[in-house]
């Protein structure tokens, strides 16, 4: 069973010109020849802690997990099925139960929790040209670990040069999820998101509207 893992802060999902399009992509390409062959699921782990302290101001877990379940659980055309899991808050609650307080959790930690979970799966992960530039230069947890133990598909970032073209990639916009919390337009953020994210952010009051 192969299955392709996306991660992301949620906070929030950008819509098909982001996050959604990019996870569309990936669950309607008929086979990724990076993972050996055609996908069987496609799982979508939001952040539960960033790992990095100056990036942990997030809204609540519960509204990004919930924000991830509209944002790609219905998504259209797919070929897998897309399942936003909350494996991250499972592994830092359980480090947390051990007393390991202090451990960052990385995906790594996810990656082995995953393949306890599920024996003999094949995982790989879907990210972007700057985030795996990250990755290759050993700025992640056991980058090394985490780079012989799962294939990558990489795809384009803009202003980010990527050393092997994706001429199939899918076709995103610069919007991101920083740059919209800077934003207080709400022509911008109805915009940006899905219909259905947009209108769970003003029915929970998110991030000042």
């Amino acid at each position: 069973m192969r299955v392709l893992l996306f991660g992301l802060s949620a906070n929030p999902p950008t819509g098909m010109a982001g996050h959604a399009g990019l996870v569309r992509w990936a669950a309607s390409r008929p086979t990724h020849p990076e993972l050996g062959g055609p996908l069987d699921a496609l799982w979508v782990l939001p952040v539960y802690r960033h790992a990095f302290g100056d990036k942990r101001q997030m809204v609540a877990f519960e509204h990004r997990m919930a924000m991830a379940k509209l944002a790609f659980e219905g998504l259209p055309g797919l070929l897998v099925p897309v399942e936003v899991k909350d494996t991250e808050r499972r592994v830092w609650l359980e480090k947390e139960r051990v007393g390991e307080v202090d451990t960052v959790v990385g995906t790594i930690d996810l990656v082995q929790a995953l393949l306890a979970e599920h024996p003999g799966i094949q995982l790989g992960l879907l990210l972007g040209a700057d985030t795996f530039r990250d990755l290759q230069a050993g700025r992640w947890k056991a980058s090394g670990e985490l780079l012989a133990t799962v294939k990558v598909v990489v795809v384009p970032r803009i202003g980010v040069d990527l050393s092997v073209p994706r001429p199939d990639g899918p076709a995103l916009g610069p919007i991101s999820s920083s740059a919209l919390r800077a934003s207080r337009d709400p022509a911008v953020w109805a915009a940006a998101l899905q219909p259905e994210v947009w209108a769970y952010v003003q029915a929970h009051h998110l991030y000042g509207f």
